[in-house]
């Protein structure tokens, strides 16, 4: 815990709900803002322990269980999010005295909403209000902070917009508004003093304990980054202008892109870590796979250092091979080197609505362009991705497309690749022709205009010039559109709450998928991951394939699982490293893997893309192996315990 941390107070018990006190003006405005009321309770929802402590403390219970659920933006309703809810419940009489004291809504019927009696009490009400039904966002286009307060019930935005006029000092508001999910909202007036609203409505909560650790660390950093001030300069979070400011938030992101020698690609993934972190007000940071810098190990050390908590949010299309084995792996290797810091492990963006959205855009700006229009013409689609030798990732290819046609008057939506497997792009545009459709939309489903993206433009045409009777043009990438941003947040938010959701029962590795029957098994996916490098052969011309880069001649994996841990593989992969430094031959990566399945016949040592595999070995026959094996490509028979 940093050291300027303040631990919060503890919410003094309340007999009597109906009290005016600090924590029946936050306990009610949380209720207002997310509660219910029936006539034999009152129901109120938090989003983070922080927050359920105070609450529950309030009303003399025990902190509620926490629990995952899905929530619908109230700006958007095609954006749904997981988040952390703990949901307490009091029992008794005191709904229907709230209600008739309060003006709250009772079993579903509208509310007056008469909080007079709280006003002595206005910072802690508004409060709980922002908490429960309010949003703040850092705008990086103006470096202004933006606070918004959203709810179906436009009476109660009314009266949250009184409470502010007349606060001291005065908070001036916009208008209401409609949202698309058919609710309301208003946001602070432009000309708002947002810094000084900051201080006014958490002054004091480190004494009381009454606040959202989340909510309120969202708003200090946003503030923080408008104000270009350090923490405790614009954001005060007691009364007493000697006190301690609210410490930094301890997370942070690593966005993960896969990398490329064109730096153009790679400023792309730094831009999106930029809007990101105005987004979520965590700092957000970017890595790579490969064939840029950081890598994902260097990242994460460098965030260790400031920060106890790390989410890898992957900015991977597919669940290919790189997510399901290169970024797990890493992953595993940056818990072993950071004991005190915990890594969460993101989704990759796979099939989501505000996708299939982006794609759709992309397609009527085409038809724009092509001058047609889907509701008049016969107008066909050709969604087309990179291609995978993974058949789940090809699998969400073919779901996006036929999501992309559900519900929208495409005469057709096709599937379509740039290589590794088929359909290839050329022959499902032929495919297409055969129907006689009026147009071709051919749109990129990748993430940067790269070499592939100028593949795909070059197929459109070649089609175009070899069918003239029928228009065609290929659209732009996604590149680094809004949209793109709320699904990474999605996917930050169920791996901090460890609710990611892969597609286990689909992945070749840990299913028998006819045709792959080959890959199954946690090992070899390991090996994969160790191993993938040499997949890709050195070559001079990064245009004939940007994706393929140098790599060592080897990789050798050293199991260090519990077994073999007891009989000595620490010292043998630190034996294999030394010798592999004081050769002058030896071209290898060696890392320490989790499993080989050899248990008892350890230290395993495997050597790829040899696929040899070394057992029973020991401290002294590291440089056996490496003056052996890796310099000279002579085997150590005596040490083989199987060939792959």
């Amino acid at each position: 815990m940093p050291e300027d941390t303040v631990e919060p107070g503890t919410p003094e018990r309340v007999d009597d709900l109906l009290a005016a006190t600090p924590e029946t003006a936050y306990f009610w405005g949380r209720v207002a803002g997310d509660g219910d009321l029936s006539a034999e309770s009152v129901t109120v929802r938090a989003g983070d322990a922080q927050a359920a402590d105070a609450l529950a403390a309030a009303v003399g219970a025990d902190r509620p269980e926490r629990d995952v659920t899905e929530r619908t933006s109230a700006h958007d309703a095609s954006v749904v999010r997981f988040e952390d809810e703990y949901e307490l419940q009091v029992v008794g009489g005191v709904a229907r005295r709230a209600s008739a004291a309060l003006g709250l809504p009772l079993d579903g019927e509208p509310g007056g909403y008469r909080f007079d009696s709280l006003t002595d009490h206005r910072p802690q009400l508004v409060r709980g209000l922002l908490e429960a039904a309010g949003t703040v966002c850092f705008r990086e286009s103006t470096n202004s902070v933006g606070v918004s307060f959203v709810h179906d019930d436009e009476t109660l935005l009314g009266t949250v917009q009184s409470l502010l006029g007349d606060a001291e000092p005065h908070v001036p508001t916009e208008s209401l508004e409609e949202t698309s999910s058919g609710g309301h909202w208003f946001g602070l007036a432009d000309d708002a003093d947002v810094s000084a609203f900051a201080e006014w409505v958490y002054g004091g909560s480190d004494d009381t304990g009454l606040y959202s650790e989340s909510r309120r660390q969202k708003l200090q950093r946003s503030v923080e980054r408008a104000t270009d001030r350090p923490v405790g300069g614009a954001v005060a979070v007691t009364a007493d202008a000697t006190s301690t400011p609210v410490s930094l938030d301890d997370e942070a992101v690593l966005l993960v892109g896969h990398g490329s020698r064109r730096e153009k690609s790679n400023e792309q993934v730094r831009e999106l870590a930029a809007d990101l972190e105005g987004r979520l007000g965590v700092p957000v940071d970017a890595g790579f796979l490969e064939l840029a810098e950081p890598d994902i190990a260097d990242a994460i050390g460098g965030l260790a250092a400031s920060v106890s908590r790390v989410t890898l949010v992957q900015l991977s299309l597919f669940a290919a091979s790189h997510v399901k084995n290169d970024v797990p792996l890493a992953v595993q290797q940056a818990r072993d080197a950071h004991d005190d810091l915990t890594v969460h492990n993101g989704a990759h963006l796979g099939v989501h609505p505000a996708l299939v959205d982006l794609l759709d855009d992309r397609a009527r700006a085409v038809e724009t362009e092509l001058g047609v229009d889907r509701d008049d013409d016969d107008v066909a689609v050709v969604l087309c991705a990179r291609g995978s030798s993974d058949p789940d990732a090809n699998s969400d290819a073919h779901k996006l497309a036929r999501l992309l046609y559900e519900g929208r008057e495409f005469a057709r939506v096709d599937t379509a690749f740039v290589g590794v497997t088929e359909p290839l792009l050329e022959d499902a545009l032929h495919g297409v022709a055969k129907s006689r459709p009026d147009a071709v939309v051919v749109l990129p489903y990748m993430l940067g205009d790269g070499v592939l993206t100028g593949r795909i433009r070059d197929g459109a045409d070649e089609f175009h010039a070899e069918y003239p009777y029928v228009d065609a043009a290929a659209g732009d990438p996604l590149g680094t559109d809004p949209r793109i941003l709320d699904v990474l947040g999605d996917r930050w938010q169920e791996a901090r709450t460890d609710s990611v959701d892969m597609s286990c029962d689909t992945c070749k590795y840990k299913v028998e998928l006819d045709g792959y029957e080959a890959d199954v098994g946690g090992a070899r996916a390991m090996l994969r991951a160790l191993t993938h490098q040499e997949t890709h052969a050195d070559r001079d011309d990064v245009d004939d394939d940007p994706h393929v880069h140098d790599a060592p001649e080897k990789h050798v994996a050293v199991c260090t699982n519990q077994t073999c841990a007891a009989d000595g593989a620490p010292a043998v992969l630190e034996g294999l490293r030394q010798a592999a430094r004081d050769s002058e031959e030896c071209d290898a990566r060696i890392t320490r893997s989790s499993c080989l399945g050899r248990c008892g016949d350890g230290p395993m040592v495997a050597v790829y893309p040899d696929g040899v595999w070394y057992g029973d070995v020991d401290g002294d026959d590291a440089d056996r192996i490496v003056s052996s094996h890796l310099d000279r490509d002579r085997i150590v028979s005596d040490l083989v315990d199987q060939t792959l």
